[in-house]
């Protein structure tokens, strides 16, 4: 098992060790982070999993069922670099990997990490 995932479930994520290696060094979440997967893990409808390695990122949270990346954004994804990042890492999952991504601030979090989560099950349950 993979992250408590059958291995061959996630096989068609192509990760690098370095991946890899990095998601098991940083398994631990940010405040903002824990805040979302505290509840994300009572999710009735999706089974969701953390710091999942695609290629040389790091998913936040993944929902193998519907596809779904849930990624919780500090305030260095607001500069010019962390914008363009984002976008490279975003058009990678969508485009290569056909994954739909959403992305929410720390401050979303922080604000109520219950009606974030609620509305991040809510999105995953559509089309």
């Amino acid at each position: 098992h993979f992250l408590g995932v059958d291995a061959l479930r996630l096989s068609f994520f192509q990760h690098t060790d370095a991946a890899r290696k990095y998601a098991r060094k940083y398994r631990g979440l940010t405040r903002a982070e824990y805040e979302v997967w505290a509840r994300l893990v009572h999710d009735p409808h999706h089974r969701w999993h953390k710091q999942v390695p695609c290629g040389s990122y790091i998913l936040d949270f993944y929902c193998h069922e519907t596809r779904t990346v849930v990624e919780i954004d500090g305030p260095e994804h607001s500069t010019k670099e962390g914008l363009a990042h984002d976008s490279q890492r975003t058009g990678f999952l969508k485009h290569h990997h056909r994954l739909r991504v959403f992305r929410y601030k720390n401050d979303d979090a922080y604000l109520d990490g219950d009606i974030l989560a609620a509305q991040i099950i809510n999105e995953n349950r559509g089309p």
